[in-house]
């Protein structure tokens, strides 16, 4: 079973396209990572993003099953890391 997940965009405010992973772990860290990437919108608007869990993809059945009450993980300022030095980066490692 995998976890659905999707980002709300206080700005437009509108739904992102919603997408899976295994479990809310991993899921935080894909969500860590695209925070800090200073590529994307996340990390350059990070009070405009709040990441949510909001349901379940069951593959066996092929059912979707969408929560009454989605998940809050945090907004996106919430995952983003001070700017620390590639050598103390590795050594945190």
């Amino acid at each position: 079973m995998l976890k659905i997940y999707s980002v709300y965009d206080s700005k437009t405010e509108a739904w992102m396209e919603p997408f899976t992973q295994l479990n809310r772990g991993s899921a935080m860290r894909l969500i860590e990572d695209m925070c800090n990437d200073a590529k994307t919108l996340f990390c350059k608007y990070p009070g405009d993003f709040t990441f949510f869990e909001i349901g379940e993809w069951d593959s066996v059945k092929g059912e979707v099953r969408i929560y009454p009450t989605k998940v809050s993980l945090g907004l996106a300022v919430e995952f983003k890391r001070e700017n620390i030095a590639p050598s103390q980066e590795a050594a945190r490692n």
